[in-house]
């Protein structure tokens, strides 16, 4: 049941399950420096789907819009711990005579996401790669200002279902990767 909020006329839905939820966000790392932020367009997703951390949603529930919120979230709750298993190696020859140790990439995965790639040794044969996110093993800060609450459409709800299947939904909300991913340095 969706809570309401408000008077004269003017109600406010409250962040529940199966509600979409636009904001605005900033996220900075553990040093404080923001990585991470909404440009014009607010961030939306619907709640209750895996779209976003499950700390994230917990802190959302109840809030209308107009609030606004900042979370710490500890590694397990973000971007996970560092994997000092996820160096690869890759052949030297796929890269161009420019590469640099400490450069960051980014790729395309397999399942089509983007996977953020950090260049920690380079020798004439191989490159090795860290495939860790580059804010995994890190307390982050997440700023929120909630913009709008709806109840999620039908067709929402039906593309959810099919995505949480494997197949291609029709809808344009924002990934969880993408909400809490740091953009390329330019």
């Amino acid at each position: 049941m969706l809570e309401t909020f408000g008077g004269a006329g003017a109600t406010a839905v409250a962040v529940a399950p199966n509600t979409v939820v636009s904001f605005h966000y900033t996220l900075a790392d553990e040093k404080g420096s923001i990585v991470a932020q909404t440009d014009g367009e607010p961030a939306r997703f619907v709640v209750g789907h895996a779209q976003t951390p499950p700390a994230v949603e917990e802190a959302l529930l109840g809030r209308v819009p107009g609030d606004k919120l900042s979370i710490q979230l500890e590694p397990d709750d973000a971007f996970g711990d560092h994997d000092a298993d996820a160096i690869i190696e890759v052949d030297r020859s796929e890269f161009g005579p420019e590469l640099a140790v400490g450069e960051e990439l980014e790729a395309e995965a397999a399942d089509g996401r983007i996977a953020y790639l950090k260049v920690v040794a380079i020798t004439p044969d191989h490159v090795a790669l860290d495939t860790n996110h580059p804010l995994a093993g890190q307390n982050v800060q997440l700023s929120l200002e909630i913009q709008q609450v709806r109840p999620a459409t039908e067709d929402e709800l039906a593309d959810l279902r099919l995505e949480a299947k494997g197949l291609p939904g029709a809808r344009d909300m924002l990934p969880a990767e993408r909400l809490l991913r740091r953009p390329p340095s330019g």
